[in-house]
């Protein structure tokens, strides 16, 4: 998927971010949650020092990605600890997915119950069907990754992304 001054384009994102991050306070953890990303999106991506520095991704190449073409990334902050990354494949006409990332919940506050501090936060970075389609297809992804977001495991959830209002 050729995009006209991408790099171009990607760079002055990655720019801009840069920005955002630098000016947020440094005790708050950021994640950033990126769609169609393609393979030179993430050369860029992964040889940006300030990402290096600051950030774990979830992908250093597309390989996991259902699309040759793009996919989603997502960036977590290195004093997050991270538990599991995975996709979910979605019925879907662009090979779309969901990423998600289990984050270990760490608190001072006693466990209310036995296996609460076992618990996790559960992010999902999607990237919904783009196109009205007959029967719809987005409530069908969407309870996908709904299935997953309602795990027992999970204390808490985050669904965001492109979820494509039509």
């Amino acid at each position: 998927m050729l995009v006209p001054f991408g790099n171009e384009r990607m760079a002055a994102a990655l720019r801009h971010l840069d920005t955002l991050v630098t000016s947020t306070p440094p005790d708050i953890a950021i994640v950033i949650f990126l769609q169609v990303m393609t393979p030179s999106d993430l050369d860029i991506i992964t040889s940006s020092a300030w990402i290096q520095k600051r950030f774990n991704i979830t992908n250093i190449d597309g390989s996991s990605w259902l699309s040759p073409y793009y996919g989603t990334v997502t960036l977590i902050n290195t004093r997050l600890i991270i538990l599991s990354v995975f996709r979910v494949p979605f019925f879907s006409k662009f090979d779309r997915d969901g990423l998600f990332i289990d984050v270990k919940l760490v608190t001072s506050i006693p466990a209310v119950s036995p296996g609460d501090s076992s618990k996790v936060l559960r992010l999902c970075n999607v990237h919904l069907e783009s196109l009205v389609a007959d029967p719809p297809v987005r409530p069908h992804q969407l309870s996908a990754a709904a299935a997953h977001l309602h795990d027992p495991e999970v204390a808490c959830a985050l669904l965001v992304g492109d979820l494509n209002a039509i």
